[in-house]
């Protein structure tokens, strides 16, 4: 029987610039075609995903770290954060002047007041900017709190409090986790629902598939990736992981620019 394979998008699957390897297309493809099933598994919301990686056809996703699964182009799980829980967040974000915003399966949301701090985020990271006005060209901008029972995630940046002591003050009910940057800021992290994590879509994937845990392998690279690597049986970081990763892994393949996937799906026999 095939395997379920589950993958970050990035930092494993693509590149911080948006780029993706021939083998890495390859490797996706020949695992299809030898029985297996691929699925993304990412922290952005499927509005987000790049719709060229979707043409690779993938038979699932797991978005937005979890709170969004679609399976054969079903949506068989969604879960969105309680309203109170995201004024929570607002409320202690707004204390400290970091910059914010919300995921949603509608499109990424900003209130208008953070317009402009999200994008000196952006730049200040050293994007181009004409990347910077195509996110930002497709930027929900709203007032109020109208949306906040639409809220799958929040994400924020620079705060002067590092995302362990943000952690505190947001539990019980909210999960924290650094951003998965290129390079891991303490400063800047994800807000979730505690509980609901990769692995939480992972499993929901698994039950519609027929498939058990056992059948499962996840490659990953970032902060948000370890609920995904500690549930799958088979759990791969990429060799430009963080290090926490690395040392939860069942194997550590080769640099995301070093044909990483497709040297772990060879040594793995998936293709």
């Amino acid at each position: 029987m095939g395997k379920i394979i589950f993958f970050d998008i990035d930092g494993t699957l693509v590149g911080f610039k948006g780029d993706i390897l021939d083998s890495t297309r390859e490797a996706l493809q020949a695992a299809k075609r030898n029985g297996h099933k691929i699925l993304l598994c990412t922290g952005r919301s499927k509005n987000q995903i790049y719709p060229w990686l979707l043409e690779e056809g993938f038979q699932g996703i797991v978005a937005a770290a979890g709170a969004y699964v679609e399976c054969d182009g079903k949506i068989i799980y969604h879960h969105t954060m309680q309203k109170e829980d995201v004024q929570k967040a607002v409320s202690y974000l707004r204390k400290w002047q970091a910059p914010y915003g919300f995921q949603s399966a509608t499109g990424t949301i900003v209130h208008a007041d953070q317009k402009d701090a999200m994008q000196r985020v952006f730049m200040d990271m050293g994007i181009d900017i004409e990347k910077i006005e195509q996110i930002f060209s497709g930027l929900l901008v709203e007032n109020g709190e109208d949306f906040y029972d639409r809220v799958e995630k929040m994400m924020y940046y620079h705060c002067p409090k590092i995302v362990s002591e943000v952690q505190k003050v947001l539990a019980p009910d909210m999960d924290v986790t650094v951003t998965s940057f290129e390079e891991p800021d303490e400063c800047s992290g994800e807000i979730t629902t505690a509980g609901v994590n990769k692995a939480t879509g992972m499993q929901k994937a698994v039950e519609y598939f027929g498939l058990t845990r056992e059948d499962t392998v996840a490659f990953g690279d970032g902060p948000n990736d370890m609920e995904m690597l500690q549930y799958a049986k088979i759990g791969v970081a990429m060799g430009n992981a963080v290090l926490e990763l690395k040392q939860h892994a069942y194997m550590v393949t080769d640099d995301i620019g070093y044909a990483g996937v497709a040297h772990a799906m060879l040594k793995l026999g998936l293709i």
